[in-house]
């Protein structure tokens, strides 16, 4: 029997697919749905068609592909932003959805909905400060002070940060905003573009992987020296391949360059693979609507 706030809603909304389930529990789900990633007006379509389908929700979690607009007070507030999916650039996937399933809806980006679902149930469970990065199409990152997303005017936008690039590696980037920013010269894109074939196809000890490394290290060497988190958590199929995260690890080291350094212990501790992929940001978008339902029945009280 149907329980008024039994069941709960979430949306893994990325550029390929829009992952939806309806569950009692961000680890309890009982239907689930996987809709390609298409024109706003039919993907939205299929999606509200999908929870008004099942049983009832009393919350939605939404963890969306970005740039978008997370500032309550903004009139453009869940709104997409300079998104490269053009097409979609100027939707307000919240207010669409809030509107079309009427129910209470929490939205925050995809890489921040991994990093929630980890801290709450994965790898990084209750530690203070959470990095999370994706590294697959694009670049994402999302920081974490005590399970909360730190505030901020803009989100993080990890993949965009300039990184040194060694004079071994001419290739001029991918990203049609800056090049060879971190996601210009390391997502997926770049492998493709430098290499010129998929990198699911490069085989393991492809030099690849060594700038790989490096890029991706640079980033992590960047966070601890700013940030210092207790654990960066790096996602994405890119990180897929066993012997890229040693080889970060090594390359964290090299650049630290032995100043207010940490031990190979410590790095091979504090960089790690998430526990909950590819779930992570399913369960982190559920875990949004959890969250909300439990605020709002606290106020009920």
């Amino acid at each position: 029997m149907y329980v008024m706030g039994e069941y709960i809603g979430g949306i893994e909304a990325g550029g390929t697919t829009f992952r939806c389930a309806i569950a009692r529990h961000p680890l309890d789900r009982i239907v689930e749905a996987t809709i390609a990633t298409g024109q706003p007006t039919e993907t939205l379509r299929q999606v509200t068609e999908f929870f008004l389908g099942q049983s009832q929700i009393s919350q939605l979690g939404l963890a969306t592909f970005g740039p978008v607009s997370l500032d309550p007070r903004a009139t453009n507030f869940g709104t997409l932003l300079d998104t490269p999916k053009l097409e979609w650039q100027g939707v307000n996937f919240r207010h669409e959805l809030k509107s079309a399933l009427d129910v209470p809806t929490h939205i925050e980006t995809d890489v921040t909905g991994a990093a929630i679902a980890e801290y709450q149930y994965g790898r990084a469970q209750d530690e203070p400060v959470v990095a999370y990065v994706t590294v697959g199409t694009g670049i994402g990152g999302a920081i974490l002070i005590n399970g909360e997303p730190i505030p901020h005017l803009k989100h993080s936008e990890m993949g965009h940060i300039r990184v040194p690039r060694p004079s071994t590696d001419p290739f001029e980037g991918t990203c049609p905003f800056h090049n060879d920013c971190l996601e210009g010269l390391a997502a997926a894109p770049a492998l493709t573009g430098r290499w010129q074939q998929d990198p699911k196809h490069l085989s393991h000890d492809h030099p690849a992987w060594d700038l790989q490394a490096y890029y991706l290290a640079s980033l992590c060497t960047k966070l601890l020296r700013l940030v210092t988190p207790t654990k960066i958590l790096l996602g994405g199929g890119i990180m897929n391949v066993s012997e890229l995260l040693p080889k970060i690890h090594a390359q964290i080291l090299v650049q630290l360059g032995g100043y207010h350094a940490f031990s190979p212990e410590q790095i091979s501790t504090i960089v790690e693979m998430p526990a909950l992929s590819p779930d992570s940001g399913l369960i982190g978008a559920l875990e949004l609507a959890n969250r909300l339902r439990a605020k709002e029945a606290a106020e009920f009280v």
